[in-house]
């Protein structure tokens, strides 16, 4: 299955961590398109192609920020999106989702990554 990813978090480094990750986990081939602020996602979010958007957060994120890059995400999709929250545990138990399906706590691993988007990525009806 083929799978295209965009990844936002301002750090270059934890960008890369988590693309590694994700690849590591064989869940999917993925292709990753990569944004560094809100403004960069609205930018490079395909709403033909996307099929998963991770949105890092901190503690310096507002959680109205956060809500408003998901609501506005939602707003332009034109088909099923999955979007996941990252973040360390604490500022994700804050966000209390916001819109989005999933959360991942840093660092994410491998193992992690299948456990939390593999029911995302199945596909209706299945039964594996």
């Amino acid at each position: 299955m083929s799978v295209h990813a965009l990844i936002m978090d301002a750090s270059p480094v934890r960008r890369q961590s988590l693309k590694q990750a994700l690849t590591e986990s064989r869940l999917a081939e993925f292709t990753f398109a990569e944004a560094g602020t809100c403004e960069e996602v609205r930018l490079r979010f395909d709403p033909d192609t996307t099929d998963l958007v991770f949105v890092a957060v901190d503690v310096k994120m507002a959680v109205s920020i956060v809500f408003r890059l998901v609501a506005a995400l939602r707003a332009m999709q034109k088909r099923p999106l999955h979007i996941v929250l990252v973040g360390s545990e604490s500022t994700l138990q804050r966000l209390d989702l916001v819109g989005a399906d999933r959360t991942l706590i840093w660092p994410v691993h491998p193992k992690s990554a299948r456990a939390h988007l593999e029911p995302l990525l199945e596909p209706a009806g299945s039964t594996r």
